[in-house]
């Protein structure tokens, strides 16, 4: 009744919250397609600290805010329509909250759409690379890196760490990889060798020394026995 008397930001927030709270979601609709002066970003916050997340959908998505929609969408299940939502919201925060719901549920295929928007920023790689491995998630991140070789912001470190997946979980596929990868594989083991044998050097020399220690023609017991005689 207010309303039409008299066009207030408060009043109209309220409205607009007012319907969200009593699940009135039609009469909302029809109140956001029309001219309004509330407070949308508030609102529909409020109704997200309230889990009424199909008016969060509601609001969010009629004031095109594709960053709280996307993870609106999480919370509703709706993981293919959160990946579009994060699309649109051109975020690195937003793919990588998407990605990790679509490895909850095993969506693979929309978890690599997420990925192959992550990975191209090479400080997100490690962490990205973590999430999939302690799941064990071996075969999708490889999947995930192969796509990534051919994106056009593909780095050094994308080729760095899928020669490292190879080298850890598919030797098999040497003789198919990508040369740059192959170089950086063998470069990882060749490494890695060296480090092995160096420390394994540095331990028996350490053994030896303890076991030819000099001790000057005299025992212990040599000692103890002069000594006891002074």
């Amino acid at each position: 009744m207010a309303r039409k008397s008299l066009r207030e930001p408060r009043i109209d927030t309220e409205l607009a919250y007012a319907y969200a709270k009593t699940d009135r979601l039609h009469d909302m609709e029809e109140f956001l397609a029309l001219t309004n002066v509330a407070d949308i970003l508030s609102v529909g916050e409020k109704c997200f600290e309230d889990e009424l997340y199909q008016a969060s959908k509601l609001l969010f998505s009629s004031i095109n805010n594709w960053a709280r929609l996307a993870t609106t969408l999480i919370y509703l299940g709706e993981t293919q329509a959160a990946v579009e939502s994060a699309r649109k919201a051109g975020n690195t925060q937003v793919w990588k909250q998407v990605q990790f719901a679509c490895l909850e549920k095993k969506e693979f295929r929309l978890a690599q759409i997420c990925g192959l928007n992550i990975i191209v920023h090479a400080e997100e790689l490690p962490v990205l690379l973590k999430e999939y491995e302690k799941r064990g998630y071996f075969d999708e991140v490889v999947s995930l890196l192969e796509a990534g070789l051919s994106l056009e912001r593909a780095h050094m470190g994308i080729f760095t760490e899928l020669a490292i997946l190879y080298s850890k979980y598919r030797p098999e596929k040497r003789a198919y990889t990508h040369p740059t990868v192959l170089l950086v594989a063998d470069t990882f083991v060749q490494s890695w060798s060296t480090s092995s044998s160096l420390l394994h050097a540095s331990t028996s020399r350490k053994r030896s020394r303890r076991q030819k220690r000099p001790t000057f023609g005299l025992s212990w017991s040599t000692c103890t026995s002069s000594t006891t005689s002074l």
